[in-house]
């Protein structure tokens, strides 16, 4: 009991980044309330609770819609609208996030063929935690993905994070390069928020990387933040790398990465 008591504060220590944490007597609540939740997504990702938003992309040029973003959403049956950060760190620590990346691929994919169909043939990125770029059977279930809904590799983007790669740069760069070899576009997303550099980014056989919404909102009252961006965007044209702005949500910013 005490070693379980003292794991249990160890981990929210983790968690907040606090440092130190004594264990309380509610913890026990907020443990079965954990598990409780774990079997409902388990229940969710099995009979399709989950539903996939699609957020686009512009060019910037033309201002078209070239590809769209997948983000996973639940609507639980009885906890209501539950945001990605609610679960996705559940999913990955209780190991269901390989059955829960399948599923976001396989209906993100399904998607992707009832678009082309209808004429619109938009690219679709998916998110892939560390956990499963690093999955050994990831590209064997892409490819099976792929090949079911008839859909060919460049329907698809995977998104990478940035502290994702930074973890192990060496085997998110092999296996990277096996996504690549596959005719897959690859990005790393919310870059600048974690510690690589473009000089890692160099190395690694990616198309885009996605300044994160943090730098882009607040590129027009802060000069540190406009700096990031404008540098970022030099950068990146240097390279020869596609750059993404998160977040844009008035003209104001729009005209500001258009001039850029």
């Amino acid at each position: 009991t005490l070693l379980r008591r003292a794991d249990r504060a160890l981990q929210r220590a983790k968690r907040q980044h606090s440092g130190c944490e004594i264990y309380e007597a509610e913890d026990v609540n907020e443990d079965r309330d954990q598990l409780a939740l774990v079997g409902d997504l388990r229940r969710a990702i099995a009979h399709g609770e989950l539903r996939l938003y699609y957020q686009p992309k512009a060019n910037v040029a033309n201002r078209k819609i070239r590809s769209v973003e997948a983000l996973v959403r639940w609507q639980h049956p009885t906890r209501g609208f539950m945001p990605p950060d609610k679960f996705i760190p559940l999913a990955e620590s209780s190991g269901l996030i390989r059955q829960l990346t399948y599923w976001v691929l396989d209906e993100a994919m399904r998607q992707a063929r009832e678009w082309a169909e209808a004429g619109h043939g938009l690219k679709i990125a998916v998110n892939l935690s560390q956990q499963s770029l690093l999955d050994e059977s990831i590209h064997a279930e892409i490819e099976r993905v792929l090949e079911r809904h008839r859909v060919p590799a460049k329907a698809l983007e995977i998104e990478i994070t940035e502290s994702a790669l930074v973890s192990d740069l060496s085997a998110a760069n092999a296996a990277l390069a096996k996504l690549d070899e596959m005719g897959i576009a690859l990005s790393i997303d919310d870059y600048g928020t974690g510690y690589s550099s473009l000089s890692h980014v160099r190395g690694l056989p990616v198309s885009c990387i996605k300044i994160d919404r943090s730098f882009v909102s607040g590129m027009l009252v802060d000069p540190k933040n406009a700096a990031i961006v404008r540098s970022t965007i030099e950068l990146a044209r240097e390279l020869g790398i596609t750059v993404v702005a998160e977040g844009v949500e008035t003209m104001e910013e729009w005209d500001a990465l258009a001039e850029l």
